[in-house]
Order: structure tokens, then C-alpha cells, then sequence
């Protein structure tokens, strides 16, 4: 077997945090508050593209815990916020 890294970390930029910005503005009129602690693990297709110097943001899914565990789990609530009932 043999294998590697094939995604580079997420690193910041200043594009991406402007990115963010913008996005948490618009988020933040549609009643949703959008959070970012500056950490993340795994890797997804936003890693190739900031690794090119494209703006990216990352991490928008559902809220939930375990990823890629047994116990992975998504929060209903989450999926439409205000509407889960």
C-alpha cells in the first residue's frame, strides 16, 4: 500500500478573511451568526484552491460532531436554522 498527503493545509489569507467578512455580513442579514476559530482539520477541495491564491472559506456545513467516526452525527437543527420543527 502506499499513499500520502494529497491536500495542503487551509492557511489563512488576507483574501479569505475578506471573503469571510463579506460572507458572515451576509449571513449575519439573513438572521444566521457565522463563527470562525481559525481551525479545522481534515481536508476537502478548499484546500487545492486556496493553495492556488483563490479566496476560499470552508466548514459551512450542518453543526454536528465525530466526523469520519462511528458516532458521526449532524444537529437537525442545523440544517435550517428557525425551521426545525
Amino acid at each position: 500500500m502506499t499513499g500520502g498527503l494529497n491536500r495542503p493545509p487551509l492557511a489563512r489569507s488576507p483574501g479569505g478573511d475578506d471573503l469571510f467578512a463579506k460572507t458572515a455580513e451576509i449571513a449575519s442579514r439573513l438572521g444566521l451568526k457565522l463563527e470562525s476559530d481559525g481551525l479545522s482539520c481534515g481536508g476537502s477541495d478548499g484546500n487545492l484552491t486556496a493553495a492556488k491564491g483563490i479566496a476560499t472559506i470552508d466548514g459551512l456545513g450542518v453543526d454536528g460532531d465525530g466526523a469520519h467516526t462511528n458516532h458521526e452525527h449532524l444537529l437537525y437543527s442545523s440544517i435550517e436554522p428557525g425551521h426545525a420543527g
